[in-house]
């Protein structure tokens, strides 16, 4: 008493209702499709091979791994002074070669602090084509000031540069 059932819709009921002891046919299932070969670029298939290195004697050891070895705490404490050295070297160097390219005073004057002024506006009116902190270290190491404070009418000495 096997009967095929429809999946379409009927008038006796539910399409999806089996009556006791029916049977389905179900249609084939389609076979697997072989996975290609991989291949190189060139076509050729590239071959299987198993893990790992074989020795002379045939015994097989572990495969290499291509990352390269995790960096310890201390390598990386060590690079880290090494560019801290580096920094302060070439801070230092500059500010050396800064100072040697400074250029030399050829002598000095008397000027007036006018009202109001201050000590960058001194050394702007005193040498306009030079570094005004530059001249500034120099006004106050000509006039041996520890601090910037001024009074109106008071002389200074101002440096003269070499052009």
């Amino acid at each position: 008493m096997n009967q095929t059932l429809t999946r379409h819709s009927s008038t006796t009921g539910y399409a999806g209702h089996r009556p006791a002891g029916a049977t389905v046919e179900r249609a084939p299932r389609p076979a697997p499709r072989p996975v290609p070969a991989r291949r190189r670029p060139s076509g050729r298939p590239v071959a299987a091979r198993p893990a790992g290195v074989v020795c002379a004697d045939g015994r097989r050891h572990a495969p290499v791994s291509r990352r390269p070895a995790p960096i310890g705490w201390g390598a990386a404490i060590v690079a880290g002074i090494a560019l801290a050295i580096a920094v302060w070297a070439v801070v230092i160097g500059g500010a050396a070669a800064t100072e040697s390219t400074a250029a030399p005073i050829a002598g000095t004057s008397v000027v007036h602090v006018r009202g109001g002024e201050s000590l960058g506006e001194l050394a702007q009116r005193v040498a306009p084509d030079r570094s005004t902190s530059a001249v500034v270290a120099d006004i106050k190491e000509l006039n041996h000031m520890s601090g910037s404070a001024l009074t109106a009418g008071q002389p200074l000495l101002a440096p003269l540069y070499r052009n």
